[in-house]
This record gives structure tokens, C-alpha cells and sequence, in this order.
């Protein structure tokens, strides 16, 4: 059985992450490899995967494994945008290299830019959070969805 962290960046992955390595699942935040091969064999040394760029991936991780489960990480709004906008920002020179060669292309892919706007990054963020919620209304006992800045979890 798989797990995958459905959260967007920034809402708790790296907190999930490391919770489902202490709870024994092999677990592996940010499986850059995934960007170009779904199928690359990372996919079978871990059983644990969060991060980008399992949130353009999950319907069909979903498919190519079934009976996994899904926990789908959110923050507030308010926080999350403060987060996301330090990531475009001070995280873009500090994590520099990953982003050139992962982090643009997926976030042109993910909000359709590569430059930090607040009204198309909330709105994006909100679809995405009822696109998976409705994803799984239907199959509750392989979602999770959970906000840590709540004390959740």
C-alpha cells in the first residue's frame, strides 16, 4: 500500500512527511523524479510520497495503485499565501537550483506563471482543495484531510 501526501506546497508536507517516516512508512518528500516518469523506480523504494509533484500526479497515482491512501494537507488562506509568497520570493534564490530545474516548470504547470500572484495563486489553491476533496468524496476511508496549524493530526 502507498500513501500520498495530496497538500499543496507549503501546507504541512514536510510535517508529513516526517510523521510517516516515525510511523514506519519509508517515506520520501519531493520525488523530483516523478516530474518526468511517473513510473521511475523511486516509485518502488518508498511507500510514503509528499510533496510536488504528487499534486499534478494523484488522479493517476491513484489509477497505477490501487487501494492506496491519500492524505490531503491545507492551512488557512491567509497563512498559506504568506508562505507560498516567501517561497516565490527569498525560497526562490535560496532553493535556486531546484528551481530551475523542477520548481518553474511545475508551477507553470500547477498556476500557469512562475511569478508570485496572490489572486491567481489563491484561486488556484481553492480549486485544487475542492477538485480533491470531490476527487474522493466517494472513497472517505482512503482520504485524510487534515490542517496541522490547527493542532490536527
Amino acid at each position: 500500500m502507498k500513501v500520498f501526501g495530496v497538500g499543496f506546497q507549503r501546507t504541512g508536507t514536510t510535517s508529513l512527511a516526517t510523521a510517516l517516516n516515525m510511523l514506519g512508512i519509508k517515506t520520501l518528500q519531493f520525488p523530483k523524479e516523478l516530474y518526468y516518469n511517473i513510473d521511475h523506480e523511486i516509485i518502488h523504494q518508498y511507500d510514503g510520497f509528499t510533496d510536488d509533484p504528487i499534486t499534478l500526479l494523484y488522479k493517476e497515482l491513484d489509477k497505477r495503485h490501487p487501494n492506496s491512501k491519500f492524505i490531503h494537507t491545507i492551512r488557512d488562506e491567509e497563512s498559506w499565501l504568506k508562505s507560498i509568497k516567501w517561497l516565490f520570493t527569498v525560497g526562490r534564490i535560496k532553493f535556486k537550483e531546484s528551481f530551475q530545474k523542477y520548481g518553474d516548470e511545475f508551477n507553470r504547470q500547477l498556476f500557469g506563471t512562475t511569478e508570485f500572484d496572490e489572486q491567481l495563486f489563491l484561486e488556484t489553491y481553492r480549486k485544487y482543495n475542492r477538485d480533491v476533496a470531490e476527487y474522493f468524496a466517494d472513497r472517505q476511508e482512503d482520504y485524510l484531510l487534515i490542517d496541522f496549524t490547527r493542532g490536527e493530526g
